[in-house]
């Protein structure tokens, strides 16, 4: 996982320096975490990642936060929510046993 989402994206990152003026970055709200209670979780929310996929995120924007202020690139982080829909599976799954 931190493959792809960390080295990957700092690659491509790097890669882009000099030649782009914006990184546009999806991440996740699993940086987050798992429960946002009864609020939405918002941009000053203090990252709490419970999982290998959430901390890989987190460690991706940390580590393209450096390479944009290093490189003079405006960085866009998206954290797009799951979405609902047929078939729907993660966090939504209200499955039924039997």
């Amino acid at each position: 996982m931190r493959r792809v989402n960390v080295e990957g994206a700092t690659r491509l990152a790097d890669a882009a320096s000099g030649l782009v003026r914006r990184f546009v970055f999806l991440s996740s709200v699993k940086v987050h975490g798992e429960d946002s209670g009864n609020a939405s979780y918002t941009e000053v929310d203090a990252p709490l990642p419970e999982d290998t996929y959430g901390r890989s995120k987190l460690e991706a924007e940390r580590a393209l936060t450096a390479i944009a202020e290093r490189a003079g690139m405006e960085l866009v982080v998206l954290r797009p929510p799951l979405v609902y829909g047929p078939g729907v599976k993660a966090n939504f799954c209200a499955c039924s046993a039997g």
